[in-house]
């Protein structure tokens, strides 16, 4: 007779699903507000806005017009168990100069505001 029944990976496996969900919505709620607060002259920086997540198959984000392909952010690594990593952002070169601003910049934040509005994903985790 059977007293026990082990469900330890169905319900590790339910974990990770629900984290990587509750990750990869909140990047995309971080990529979202970026791109409204995001100061626009030409457009590429706010089309070059994108997030990508470990495993995603992805090598860089998907962008619009008129960023450029490359513009987009790369894939944060491999998939190992137990670790799940989504990035937003932007790898246009002068990005960073518009976010902190420069010796005669002014900063115009708009990744940083994003991030701290949205950076706690576990709200977002399902009740198991």
């Amino acid at each position: 007779m059977r007293l026990f029944q082990w469900y330890g990976a169905r319900v590790i496996n339910s974990v990770d699903k629900n984290v990587q969900d509750a990750v990869k919505h909140s990047i995309f709620l971080i990529q979202r507000d970026a791109k409204q607060i995001c100061p626009v002259i030409t457009g590429r920086l706010k089309s070059s806005i994108s997030s990508n997540w470990t495993g995603s198959g992805l090598a860089r984000g998907e962008v619009q017009s008129p960023a450029k392909s490359d513009d987009g952010v790369g894939n944060p690594g491999e998939e190992k168990r137990g670790v799940f990593v989504g990035v937003t952002g932007t790898n246009v070169e002068y990005a960073e100069k518009i976010e902190m601003g420069g010796s005669r910049k002014v900063p115009q934040g708009y990744l940083r505001p994003a991030f701290d509005r949205y950076r706690d994903f576990r709200k977002y985790i399902r009740k198991i």
